[in-house]
């Protein structure tokens, strides 16, 4: 049986996945994922095409910190979200 203490464990690993439409993480995130549902993956390289959509270029980000009033709020260093 699954508990709620199960859901939440699975949501915070998840969220640890630096994820984005083109980004490294995708793949860690998306094989975790399979283990829990019957997913059926599409994937498409970088600057190709797809539905009249061009599919951007992979990056990530290195370094992202937000300040309010001097005080850190957020280090994407520490958590990707």
């Amino acid at each position: 049986m699954t508990t709620g203490r199960d859901i939440v464990a699975l949501t915070d690993e998840l969220c640890r996945h630096p994820t984005g439409v083109v980004a490294p993480g995708n793949d860690a995130l998306f094989d975790r994922i399979e283990r829990e549902l019957p997913i059926r993956r599409r994937a498409f390289a970088s600057g190709e095409s797809h539905n009249g959509w061009r599919v951007p270029e992979s990056w990530r980000v290195e370094e992202a910190t937000l300040w309010s009033d001097g005080r850190l709020v957020h280090d994407a260093a520490a958590h990707p979200l």
